[in-house]
């Protein structure tokens, strides 16, 4: 029997690809490519750094022995802003986001995983196998974590493979980006805890994608991301009620494989 291992991980879709030396120029997504490492898709959900980059997507891909650490700062791990990409470079992004690793089980249990051309990385045991991801999605969590201090990673109905802070200017715009399955994107002034409300204050997240797509918008206030709605369409605008007053940030996540561009983002607050 041959499943692959996006089943493992929540059913995250994609596992830890790498860029090709030859597809993408090292130069142009050096800076851009911003990184970390899910569940199924429902049918309802001037240029910036991560505040701590996440590695384990290069971990795990160095673990099952699918690729080096060679060219792990232009792994494609979730999120990108697209500015200085060519479409080649976003083409190739595409492309790998949406190459998967598989496993076959023999009639012993014993498991054998094969990376995204075929070729075998490891076998083990069904007990060493179960060890192994719980430590694996453990260390995801715990990165995912360390990615940002505006938000217990827990409180979301799953953890997030990865959480990317999006800083808005001071007319709530914020820059065009790529995005993975299961990623999120969490909005923000720069320099700033979020942004100071009044109960009954409306917020409004506006962005267009390419194609039609599920996002999940929700807030996040006290280090709490709240309970989200899930919205399938090209163009966005979602409107949300602040409940009461206080200091808050908004995130986005993307139910739709395996990655899509995001353009026209902006917050609004009336």
């Amino acid at each position: 029997m041959k499943i692959h291992i996006s089943d493992m991980f929540n059913k995250t879709s994609d596992f830890a690809p790498d860029l090709s030396e030859e597809k993408i120029r090292k130069d142009a997504v050096r800076n851009k490519v911003l990184k970390k490492l899910g569940q199924d898709t429902a049918e309802t959900k001037k240029i910036h750094r991560l505040k701590k980059p996440v590695f384990i997507a290069a971990v795990l891909a160095a673990a099952i022995g699918v690729c080096g650490f060679a060219y792990a700062y232009v792994r494609w791990a979730g999120f990108s802003y697209t500015e200085g990409l060519t479409e080649a470079d976003k083409e190739a992004i595409e492309e790998q986001a949406s190459r998967t690793s598989s496993e076959e089980v023999d009639a012993e249990g014993n498991i054998t995983y094969f990376d995204e051309e075929g070729n075998e990385t490891m076998t083990m045991t069904e007990e060493e196998a179960e060890k192994y991801w719980e430590q694996m999605e453990a260390e995801r969590n715990a990165a995912v974590q360390e990615s940002t201090d505006k938000v217990d990673v827990y409180t979301f109905d799953t953890v997030p493979q990865g959480i990317t802070e999006v800083f808005t200017d001071e007319t709530g715009v914020f820059e065009d980006f790529m995005l993975g399955y299961q990623y999120a994107a969490l909005f923000c002034p720069e320099n700033s805890e979020g942004y100071a409300l009044t109960a009954g204050d409306t917020v409004t997240v506006s962005l267009t994608a390419k194609e039609r797509v599920g996002i999940e918008f929700g807030y996040i206030l006290k280090g709490v991301a709240s309970e989200s709605e899930l919205v399938w369409n090209t163009d966005f605008s979602y409107d949300m009620k602040i409940p009461e007053d206080g200091v808050y940030c908004f995130y986005i996540r993307l139910f739709s494989d395996p990655v899509v561009e995001l353009s026209n983002g902006k917050l609004e607050i009336s």
